[in-house]
């Protein structure tokens, strides 16, 4: 192997394992800007306390909150404001919920085989017929 093959291969290692490491700091994340209101969300059913997961729907201003750990546990739906709209059953165990812009509907990820799951959202605001 030439000498200086060996120089540029290791100067390519080095410079490889210097982005590695600090890449965290790179890619560090940054608010667009500060928050303008904090929100508190009360639950008005009782089953569960394992809250896991909060996501904002833009079009209708609300935000659905869901606790973990059993499918009848409630998922419930709070406008902009904070002020409770309603309460539903999750029909799904949900460990993560979000927002899919371009389906309109609502997403999440289930418990072991459950995987990905779909749950529609009605004109006003609403759950409708879940799809796993």
């Amino acid at each position: 192997m030439n000498k200086f093959r060996f120089i540029r291969i290791g100067l390519q290692y080095a410079l490889g394992v210097a982005f590695i490491c600090s890449s965290p700091f790179l890619l560090e994340a940054q608010p667009k800007a500060k928050p303008e209101l904090d929100l508190t969300f009360t639950y008005h059913l009782e089953e569960g306390t394992n809250g896991c997961a909060v996501t904002y729907v833009p079009d209708s201003e609300l935000y659905y909150a869901v606790i973990a750990g059993n499918e009848e546990f409630p998922l419930e739906v709070f406008y902009s404001s904070g002020e409770f709209f309603g309460a539903f059953e999750a029909g799904i165990d949900t460990r993560g919920l979000w927002y899919n812009s371009k389906k309109d509907v609502l997403e999440g990820n289930g418990p072991g085989e459950t995987g990905i799951f779909r749950q529609d959202l009605e004109k006003d605001g609403g759950v409708s017929g879940k799809e796993s």
